[in-house]
């Protein structure tokens, strides 16, 4: 083989090799998101069964953000002291829980009837959600469910 041709081939090796770190470290940052996400989620469903909830902070009428096990779990713990109008879910396949409606932000926006309160369980991903409601409802009271537990 000639220099050349086994300049090209280690430079292709390298550059392979440098490729396939980056892909690993990639996936080890998405991998450490994950698990913080999952910790946080963990923590929160923790915190929601441990404690007794401070209705002070929580307004009278209010929207769950997130009807997943978090959403579900904090609405078992609220239902009787407020109004849970509905739930705002993205991905869930649900209609309704409990007889509570369970709406996509699309529907959201389409029906115009927005709560003016809501208790958003996915804390971990609260300046995105946070985003959105500034842009299509700026008057919206948001609380996280990590403000209403901070002395837990």
């Amino acid at each position: 083989l000639s220099n050349t041709t086994v300049s090209k081939v280690v430079s292709n090796l390298m550059w392979d090799r440098e490729a396939e770190i980056d892909k690993i470290q990639r996936k080890n940052i998405y991998v450490e998101h994950e698990n913080k996400i999952l910790q946080s989620r963990y923590n929160l469903l923790l915190k929601l069964t441990r404690c007794e909830l401070d209705m002070a902070r929580i307004p009278d009428s209010i929207a769950i953000y997130g009807a997943g096990n978090i959403g579900r779990a904090f609405y078992e713990k609220c239902k009787g002291l407020c109004r849970v109008r509905y739930f705002v879910d993205g991905s869930s396949g649900e209609k309704e829980y409990k007889g509570i409606p369970i709406v996509s932000l699309k529907e959201l926006e389409d029906k115009g009837d927005m709560c003016e309160n809501y208790v958003i369980t996915p804390t971990y991903d609260f300046e995105t959600i946070r985003e959105w409601f500034s842009e299509h409802c700026p008057n919206a009271g948001l609380f996280s469910l990590d403000t209403l537990f901070a002395e837990y």
